[in-house]
């Protein structure tokens, strides 16, 4: 399925969307807090997930501590403000090709659980949200589909 294709009702989330989203949320607010117990309460109903909601969103889909979440909330606050995935895993002892599996496997959990709950996701026209730019500290694929694994061909 596409972005921001209807699907019951509501626009559906893929990990990618949930990223970004993630990402825009934390330039709007990079003081966000990531384990406050607060981030759980408050999760609107009607209308798109999206800002600090989405933040509070993975504390239920995750759970508050999980390690999954917390490199998820770092990546996309990394990503946020400019800085290396690169620093921010050697920072924080993290292996970062397992680093990124796990940003997209909870990336695509978080987005599974708003679709089933059926928390639609912010249309394209409400949002800032564009497609990620491949570019340094960026893994090849942030989508729903499982990453790739790219085997070097000898010359």
């Amino acid at each position: 399925m596409v972005d921001g294709m209807k699907n019951k009702g509501f626009a559906t989330w893929t990990g990618e969307l949930v990223l970004n989203r993630l990402e825009d949320a934390f330039r709007r607010e990079p003081e966000a807090a990531i384990f406050s117990v607060s981030t759980v309460r408050g999760l609107p109903r009607d209308g798109p997930i999206d800002d600090i909601h989405l933040i509070r969103a993975t504390a239920l889909a995750l759970s508050l501590e999980s390690p999954a979440r917390i490199q998820l909330l770092y990546h996309a606050r990394s990503r946020s403000a400019g800085e290396s995935i690169h620093k921010l895993c050697e920072n924080r002892s993290w292996n970062r090709s397992e680093h990124y599996k796990k940003v997209i496997d909870a990336s695509i959990a978080v987005a599974e659980w708003l679709n089933a709950r059926g928390m639609s996701a912010p249309a394209p026209a409400e949002s800032s949200y564009s497609p990620a730019k491949r570019g340094a500290g960026r893994p090849p694929t942030m989508g729903s589909k499982p990453l790739r694994r790219y085997v070097r061909r000898r010359k």
